[in-house]
């Protein structure tokens, strides 16, 4: 048993973290209001959904293609699919564990899996990071006019 255990340990390790996440989300749907929640849902017409859909969708690819540039240009010998994997793995582990810096550690302990650099795949996260803060700052000045206009 024990010799068994050692073999599938990494297939054990990912079925019991599939389990604490999925046990994870149902204790989040069981804490919620869901009359509030399908009140404001009701509120959203279907193309302003679909809309705000691709345009999340359209910055997770920009995000995957972002951080593969990065790596590659690192020397880090991954694939896009590798990338778009631990990318995934990374935002889900962020909506879960107590900072956004946790979906970081999540992707960095993928590539280092892969048998990569700490150092390269650490410091392209970090320059993800300020790449990303960069982008939002960029977009501050017509955040803050928008803001304006509302009230």
């Amino acid at each position: 048993m024990a010799e068994w255990i050692r073999s599938h340990r990494q297939d054990i390790i990912k079925v019991v973290g599939s389990l604490l996440a999925f046990g994870s989300l149902f204790f989040l749907f069981q804490q919620q209001s869901w009359d509030g929640i399908l009140d404001a849902a009701r509120q959203i017409t279907w193309p302003r959904f679909f809309l705000a859909a691709g345009f999340l969708l359209l910055s997770r690819l920009f995000t995957i293609a972002r951080w593969h540039v990065l790596l590659r240009s690192g020397g880090v010998n991954i694939s896009l699919m590798q990338t778009t994997s631990i990318t995934f793995t990374g935002l889900f582990a962020t909506n879960f564990l107590p900072t956004t810096i946790g979906g970081d550690i999540v992707r960095l302990g993928g590539v280092m899996q892969l048998g990569e650099s700490r150092v390269v795949s650490a410091a392209s996260l970090v320059v993800d990071r300020l790449v990303g803060m960069f982008g939002m700052a960029m977009l501050l000045p017509s955040g803050l006019l928008l803001l304006g206009k509302s009230y």
